[in-house]
């Protein structure tokens, strides 16, 4: 299904698997991964075990992900292990072991990097430190504490980048705000916390940024966008694609903190559906429904403003099939199991498809402009890149019954490039994320050891023509000039500070 992303839950306490019901992975085309073990002890900042430590371990996105949640003994020991029944996702590995107990900071842990698997099983040792908690002031617009507004961690610093914490923890962390408009939060470092979400009756669901955030201010303040209402109605030829739909909204501030709204809801036997309350922007819809659609929704476009109702009807209109091939540019071979995003309509209007055996996809979108981006591919095409800026290449797809051929997908292959960074005062540009440039499109992506050496991969077609490295706390990248070519070493041009 379109936008579908369920979770596969095993808690391992209970042996239980709990799957919403769009998890089928008994499915023969459903391929199995094999049994994998991790195993560890969590302690404290003085070396003694915490009992009751909550265990979640993220193995893999997609559709669906696979969560396993487990609790520590009375020891601070955990073993968490995937079912055989798990499905097989190679490209979206995820690893990010969460742990967590109140009182304590949350920690998490990549386990593919620190941990050993299966018959190698090592033990993990996680520390959790003390937490401190700050008292914020969660205000209207007119500056006014607001009670009874829920607000729980939502983005946070992993090992991979800003990932959204695993349901359960976000519900041990959630406080409610007082009479006052207090509300405790544990004391992030600004690099670690990047949005909460922040939900209530009048002001709706609002996530909200709070990275370089004065902590050390007397209960700092976290401002609510004003809200409006929405009321919309799917209209279809066939009014059974209209009834019991998930319908996803999003808005998009215009300050300077690029705040978002968010609201689910579902339609009614008349395809008919109301959002009470959404924080004010500009409104992005997103519409679940099969993959095999005969209609598709077509967006419309539109603002939410304050204390106001906007009244939208979003029109069914007949799918077009496309299909296209993906293949290496140099030897012509098919590349099986590639993710590939179809892109039509407005911004929500994407189907996720997976490539076949002859490299061959196919999905359904809307009549009118289409274009073509590679999500993921499997580890033996690793050594190959789409280049170019695909979303600005787009395809008029005809209103016809015919299915219609879209332009083959050609993938780059990569060339390896190993050399040491430096800082401008001859120290190495340690564990610094960092890419090359061309065209404004970014290759490369990898991350500086600690003496300041790095392997990039770049795509052989494309004349690099800076490199830039990224620091953790930066907003902005650091571009890096040859001190010398032979072995390779650039020096950024600015320091760390």
């Amino acid at each position: 299904m379109r936008f579908q992303f369920a979770f596969l839950v095993v808690m391992s306490a209970t042996s239980r698997v709990i799957a919403d019901d769009t998890l089928d992975a008994s499915k023969a085309n459903q391929p199995e991964v094999a049994l994998r073990t991790i195993a560890g002890r969590v302690i404290d900042e003085n070396d003694k075990p915490v009992d009751g430590a909550h265990i979640v371990w993220h193995v893999a996105l997609g559709k669906p992900g696979v969560l396993l949640e487990t609790t520590t003994d009375s020891e601070g020991r955990f073993t968490c292990s995937t079912p055989d029944v798990t499905p097989k996702l190679p490209t979206w590995k995820h690893e990010t072991l969460w742990v967590f107990k109140s009182g304590k900071r949350l920690t998490t842990a990549n386990t593919r990097r620190d941990g050993i698997h299966d018959e190698k099983l090592q033990q993990l040792e996680i520390r959790l430190l003390e937490d401190v908690l700050v008292t914020y002031t969660i205000v209207s617009e007119e500056q006014t504490p607001l009670a009874d507004v829920a607000v729980e961690p939502w983005h946070f610093l992993t090992h991979r980048s800003y990932d959204i914490i695993p349901p359960s923890v976000r519900k041990l962390m959630t406080d409610k705000s007082d009479a006052e408009g207090h509300v405790r939060i544990s004391r992030f470092d600004r690099k670690s916390l990047f949005t909460i979400h922040a939900v209530s009756e009048k002001f709706g669901t609002q996530q909200i940024r709070m990275d370089g955030r004065n902590l050390d201010e007397a209960h700092p303040e976290v401002e609510l966008l004003p809200a409006g209402r929405i009321e919309g109605q799917l209209v279809a030829d066939d009014p059974d694609l209209v009834k019991g739909i998930d319908v996803y909204l999003t808005t998009q501030s215009l300050n300077n903190r690029m705040d978002e709204g968010f609201a689910q809801v579902k339609t009614d036997d008349e395809g008919r559906f109301d959002v009470p309350a959404i924080p004010v922007g500009t409104l992005r819809i997103g519409i679940r429904g099969e993959d095999d659609a005969s209609e598709l929704p077509r967006m419309p476009q539109g603002n939410v403003r304050p204390d106001d109702t906007l009244e939208i009807v979003i029109q069914y209109e007949p799918a077009v099939v496309v299909w296209g091939t993906i293949h290496t540019d140099d030897t012509d071979q098919p590349i099986p199991g590639a993710e590939v995003s179809v892109r039509y309509g407005s911004w929500h209007d994407v189907g996720i498809v997976i490539s076949d055996a002859d490299g061959r996809y196919e999905a359904r979108v809307l009549a009118g402009d289409v274009y073509t981006q590679v999500i993921a591919i499997s580890k033996e095409f690793s050594n190959y890149v789409q280049t170019g800026t695909p979303w600005n290449e787009r395809i008029k797809v005809p209103s016809d019954d015919t299915p219609f051929e879209l332009p083959s997908i050609r993938l780059q292959p990569t060339k390896v490039l190993k050399g040491k960074v430096l800082f401008p005062d001859g120290k190495p540009a340690a564990k610094v994320s960092m890419n090359g440039v061309h065209n404004n499109r970014r290759y490369g992506f990898t991350k500086t050891t600690e003496t300041g050496e790095f392997s990039m991969q770049l795509p052989k077609n494309v004349e690099i023509e800076v490199i830039q490295i990224w620091l953790e706390d930066s907003q902005a990248p650091i571009e890096c000039e040859i001190e010398q070519e032979d072995p390779l070493v650039l020096r950024a041009k600015q320091d760390p500070n």
